[in-house]
């Protein structure tokens, strides 16, 4: 894992801890964990680490697919941890599942991310707020391990994305520049 760690480190910060996640299939380890003071300032990531370990099965894809997953917020004061607390569910039923998720998808969540957001969904990205070199890794074992950005979206957002696709969707992120960063941002459809 060093290769992985060193690989979020330098783009999302110090790792300053995490949590375990139990009641996995016999032999899964999967944390996540929580970086801070990295190149977007003010913000707080998280990362699964140990989703890699298992090749994760795909529709379109023959082979096994390997893949970590992130979400970015900004740092707040409060304890809130909804935006962790998904990102683990998620993580944890993909390993159960063995199922990757990919650019595109949306999981919806079974409400708000918080009370004072309208996000009720995570859309699998590429880490665009990023260095281009981030989206994906090498790591001890030649093993390549995608890195997936998981952006939350509202309703009205994951209806667009179910009609018109995913590339359509990321036309209009690009055409609107909403900060995805902020949980409580306006949906941008």
């Amino acid at each position: 894992m060093p290769i992985l760690i060193d690989h979020l480190e330098r783009r999302l910060g110090v790792m300053e801890g995490g949590r375990r996640i139990a009641g996995l299939p016999e032999g899964g380890s999967l944390s996540i964990a929580r970086f801070a003071n990295g190149q977007l300032q003010g913000v707080v990531s998280y990362a699964s680490i140990g989703l890699s370990n298992v090749p994760l099965q795909s529709r379109s894809a023959p082979r096994g697919l390997h893949m970590e997953l992130i979400a970015c917020e900004y740092q707040r004061d409060d304890t809130d941890d909804s935006l962790p607390s998904a990102l683990t569910a998620l993580a944890a039923r993909l390993l159960r599942e063995e199922t990757a998720i990919l650019r595109g998808e949306v999981v919806r969540l079974p409400g708000p991310l918080r009370p004072d957001s309208a996000m009720v969904g995570l859309y699998a990205a590429l880490p665009v707020y990023f260095d281009p070199p981030f989206k994906s890794v090498v790591v001890e074992n030649d093993c390549h391990v995608a890195v997936v950005w998981l952006v939350p979206v509202g309703a009205m957002e994951i209806r667009y994305i179910e009609k018109f696709g995913y590339p359509a969707f990321e036309g209009e992120l690009v055409a609107r520049a909403p900060d995805l960063l902020d949980l409580r941002r306006g949906e941008i459809v």
